[in-house]
């Protein structure tokens, strides 16, 4: 993982300057909840001339990289017309119990000892965690040792929907309603409907899924979330996902050869979707995208998802088996692991998700 997967470079963090006219009008009582895991990451990086021991090419030092920390956050906070700013990080934390939830696949297995870790990640974490030393009250290090810094944000907006405002690149946060600094773009924006929407960024040369709300978070239970090592819904059913492909066209024509009393024909388009309807698909972005585009609210999004991990089960015999122990588990269990994985916590409660899913349900 690069810098360019947070938004922001080394080169540009060490050369920010903050300047007045760039800024929005400080808004009164508004704070800035930033993603200090990320800072971390952006303030501690070294080129790989600064690395190469036959470059010229100084290499920062602690002290250089504490500034261009000091510097970056309040740009940032700035950029979010913020008063004051919390630095949220997670660092030596259990991560909300996350890794013991996990049961298709390990959680965030594919962070473990990266080749390209800086040097210095854990002391600027650590100094961001604190606060970067400020005693004025514009600045507060909040670290999180029994959930994550999301988790933290999420919490701190729910606690002061109206001043609070997320800034973070981290996609997860999607699904979390209120105010938010886009991180590339620096437009601050609000999104009061919870539930939100989602649709196709085909911009690029792979497709993706992106919204905001909940119908986000719905959609990151059947795609997964590669970059936590997430699984999704390993397979989605032939039943289901046939029904948004273009077979749509054989059970028009079936229909035609029926109405046409001509069964050896309407016999073979009958087998053809037997077969479709008998294999399984990958629940890519576009997949995901079509099974709840048409899904209004999250109740409509749970049944969904939950009958297409049922029926992964019911109509193909898949095991869902737990990646530690290779125990089988029910489609339910798998599901409420894979929510529990990707939702971003009101509360510190680890079954938090599951608490509002009965408020869903009931609705």
């Amino acid at each position: 993982m690069g810098l360019a997967d947070f938004g922001v470079d080394a080169a540009t963090v060490a050369s920010l300057q903050p300047q007045a006219d760039q800024y929005p009008k400080t808004v009164a009582g508004r704070v800035a909840h930033i993603d200090a895991d990320f800072m971390a990451y952006q303030v501690s990086a070294e080129s790989n001339a600064e690395l190469d021991p036959d470059d010229p090419t100084p290499r920062k030092t602690f002290e250089d990289m504490k500034h261009n920390a000091k510097q970056a956050v309040d740009h940032i906070r700035r950029l979010a017309a913020a008063e004051r700013a919390v630095l949220h990080t997670t660092h030596k934390s259990n991560k909300g119990g996350r890794d013991r939830t996990a049961i298709l696949k390990p959680y965030q297995a594919n962070r473990a000892d990266r080749d390209n870790r800086p040097e210095h990640l854990d002391a600027i974490r650590e100094f961001l965690g604190d606060g970067i030393g400020d005693t004025t009250g514009v600045f507060e290090g909040r670290n999180h040792t029994k959930q994550e810094a999301d988790d933290g944000m999420t919490q701190a907006l729910y606690a002061d929907f109206e001043n609070a405002i997320l800034c973070s690149a981290d996609k997860d946060l999607y699904m979390v309603p209120g105010w938010k600094l886009n991180m590339q773009t620096y437009v601050i924006s609000r999104q009061d409907d919870h539930f939100g929407y989602i649709e196709i960024d085909d911009s690029k040369s792979s497709k993706k899924v992106v919204g905001r709300g909940t119908k986000f978070f719905w959609a990151q239970c059947l795609m997964g979330d590669a970059a936590d090592n997430i699984s999704g819904l390993p397979e989605c059913p032939g039943v289901l996902w046939q029904t948004y492909s273009g077979t749509a066209a054989y059970r028009d024509t079936h229909a035609q050869w029926i109405a046409a009393n001509d069964k050896a024909v309407a016999d073979k388009l009958s087998n053809k979707l037997a077969q479709l309807t008998a294999k399984t698909k990958k629940c890519g972005p576009v997949l995901t995208f079509d099974l709840l585009k048409d899904a209004r609210n999250d109740r409509e999004c749970y049944e969904t998802v939950r009958a297409c991990y049922e029926r992964l089960a019911k109509d193909h015999g898949y095991e869902f088996k737990h990646w530690r122990t290779g125990e089988v588990v029910t489609p339910t269990q798998a599901m409420f692991s894979e929510m529990k994985l990707l939702w971003m916590r009101r509360t510190s409660d680890e079954n938090d998700v599951l608490h509002w899913l009965k408020e869903v349900i009931k609705k």
